[in-house]
């Protein structure tokens, strides 16, 4: 009976540890799913951002290459003026520009005004209270 009992025992034992073994397998793989799970989820939320990336990238881009085209626009529509709409365009300008500077005179001459008031007032205190 003894031996019969140290016989089961042993089984027993065996049965055990290949379950155990088996078990630490599972275990290990589960692990090595995880961790291939969590460098793939890794990778792709990287990915996810470099796209956004690119796409903002192109979309300054657009954005650029739409200016040029209004600017090549304006610049072809300009070339395209006649003789007669260029002199019409430059008469414009040029009493905005008359009208500018004589406005900016009168300014200037107010503001120097000032100034020269100011300073004669300033000159004749000092000389008044402090000679």
């Amino acid at each position: 009976m003894g031996g019969f009992a140290s016989i089961v025992s042993a089984l027993i034992s065996a049965y055990l540890q290949t379950l155990y073994k088996k078990s630490r397998k599972t275990t290990k793989k589960e692990e090595d799913i995880a961790t291939k799970i969590k460098q793939i989820s890794g990778s792709l939320n990287k990915s996810a951002s470099e796209l956004v990336d690119m796409q903002e990238q192109l979309e300054e881009r657009v954005t650029f290459v739409e200016n040029l085209n209004a600017r090549a626009k304006k610049a072809e529509s300009i070339a395209a003026l006649t003789e007669e709409q260029v002199n019409a365009v430059n008469e414009i300008l040029n009493s905005s520009i008359k009208k500018e500077s004589r406005k900016n005179f009168w300014q200037g001459v107010l503001v120097n005004f000032f100034f020269f008031s100011l300073g004669a007032v300033t000159s004749y205190l000092i000389a008044v209270f402090l000679l």
